[in-house]
């Protein structure tokens, strides 16, 4: 297994980049989205990958993110979802919002992505929903990054800790894990407590 790609970017195509590994050309297939976020070529990249095995070809898929590429392994998981089309999904939703999506069971969000009907959509959640569940690490990447607040709280040890502890209150409560999580990133601001970012939090559901 190859867990990830570091060397030269040598070549941007609309569904691949080649990566120079000491002289040797990798092509890897990547996500809209990671394509875009390409540098100029020559930069330096590193991409965590998943190699795929098939009788007529070894295909590498490429991620700029460990979330992404968790992602794309639990799409492939499930019947008649192929690297192409968790590519589709992953390209169409960033990885918070499919996460979300997931939990939320929001079939229609999920079958945005080209070429993915809503039959596959209700299928991936169904097989899904257990499993896109949130760590303490995914909680505080997703709750914990402070893009919505403008501020820079992800390093925040006691804010964290306050929003995870108001993200399990909404779920003890009966709320959806999804619901709970979009509530509390909106809400919480430095310096709040848990409650008081439960009470906030109550306010948005």
């Amino acid at each position: 297994m190859i867990s990830f790609l570091k060397g030269q970017l040598a070549e941007v195509t609309s569904e691949s980049v080649i990566i120079d590994v000491n002289g040797f050309g990798m092509e890897v297939y990547a996500p809209v989205n990671v394509i875009d976020r390409m540098p100029q070529i020559g930069s330096d990249v590193k991409l965590f990958t998943y190699l795929s095995v098939k009788e007529d070809a070894m295909l590498l898929y490429g991620f700029l993110q460990k979330d992404e590429l968790r992602l794309f392994k639990m799409l492939i998981t499930v019947n008649g979802v192929g690297p192409k089309a968790a590519l589709s999904i992953i390209s169409t939703l960033p990885a918070d919002t499919l996460r979300f999506a997931i939990l939320a069971e929001d079939s229609k969000t999920i079958s945005k992505a080209p070429g993915i009907g809503l039959k596959t959509a209700k299928k991936i959640v169904l097989e899904l929903k257990d499993k896109a569940g949130l760590s303490e690490e995914d909680i505080v990447g997703i709750v914990g990054d402070g893009s919505d607040t403008g501020e820079d709280s992800g390093n925040d040890p006691a804010l964290n800790e306050a929003r995870k502890d108001a993200v399990a209150a909404l779920v003890a409560l009966g709320y959806p894990e999804g619901e709970s999580l979009k509530a509390v990133r909106i809400s919480a601001k430095s310096g709040m407590s848990g409650d008081e970012i439960l009470k906030e939090a109550l306010k948005n559901m």
